[in-house]
């Protein structure tokens, strides 16, 4: 038998093989689908993400005895694809979820439990990082809904989880589209673009620098 017929054969056999299992044959090369697989190991076109985390300092209150006091809290949460840090959305969105079991002040001793106060149902519609620093939060309407001491340790909780991330330089405020006067820690209000320094009065331990 010549080589060619011998080839033949042997092509006969492997498709005669695959259709009795049930294998249907394509003229062409196919994709195939990565429709159920998981998002956590999927890339950037659907290949391995890794599915990294970096650790942010997040902002809750704590009662020291005599007044609630804002304190850190370490909280691990995802970065961005090729990146050591996570964005301004991820860490606010974390500092939105309120506070975990376990959790603790990462830089007191306080035996008090934490708590936010960040009203209920308050979400993040969108933070965009200027190239000079400034991040700009709107934030849904539930915000609104906080009072009066609350208000001051509730924008302090955000702006000083922001404040920690290397790129932020200050924080403006929207809510739902409109600008915001976020109160400061001496409980005035501003229009212009505040940092962790104006709620400093609320800090249970002092930033370093």
């Amino acid at each position: 038998m010549t080589r060619r017929p011998r080839l033949a054969l042997a092509a006969a056999v492997l498709a005669a093989a695959a259709a009795a299992c049930g294998i249907p044959a394509d003229d062409d090369p196919r994709a195939i689908s990565q429709e159920g697989v998981p998002e956590e190991v999927q890339g950037d076109d659907g290949a391995t993400s890794g599915g990294e985390t970096a650790i942010a300092n997040l902002y809750f209150s704590s009662f020291d005895g005599n007044s609630d006091r804002l304190v850190a809290v370490e909280r691990d949460v995802p970065s961005t694809a090729g990146s050591s840090a996570p964005t301004p959305a991820i860490v606010l969105e974390s500092l939105l979820d309120g506070v975990q079991p376990g959790e603790a002040p990462a830089d007191t001793a306080a035996d008090a439990p934490l708590a936010t106060k960040i009203p209920d149902g308050t979400a993040l519609r969108e933070a965009e990082l200027a190239g000079n620093g400034v991040l700009s939060v709107d934030l849904n309407a539930a915000i609104s809904g906080v009072t009066t001491p609350g208000a001051s340790l509730a924008y302090g909780q955000m702006v000083c989880t922001a404040d920690e991330l290397e790129d932020v330089t200050s924080v403006r405020f929207t809510v739902e589209g409109s600008p915001v006067a976020p109160p400061t820690g001496d409980g005035d209000t501003t229009s212009r673009t505040v940092t962790c320094d104006d709620y400093a009065a609320l800090l249970a331990t002092p930033r370093d620098g």
